[in-house]
């Protein structure tokens, strides 16, 4: 069995992530994030994560650790 790696990447520099609300936004995507793996969504490619106004903030991908 190859020795898989989870990888997430998120970019904290727009409006949706404003100091009073970073937080928030930060574990909103991440709740995202969950839901979709938890759902089946196939992650063995990279997926975008969007932020509450629908912009690409990030990605998550699992792969073999030599491929992240």
């Amino acid at each position: 069995m190859k020795s898989l790696g989870f990888r997430l990447k998120l970019i904290c520099e727009n409006a949706a992530f404003a100091d009073d609300n970073m937080n928030h936004e930060i574990a909103r995507c991440l709740r995202a994030v969950a839901d979709r793996i938890e759902s089946g969504d196939s992650y063995d490619n990279y997926r975008n994560i969007l932020d509450i106004n629908g912009n690409i903030v990030g990605t998550f991908a699992l792969k073999p650790h030599d491929q992240l």
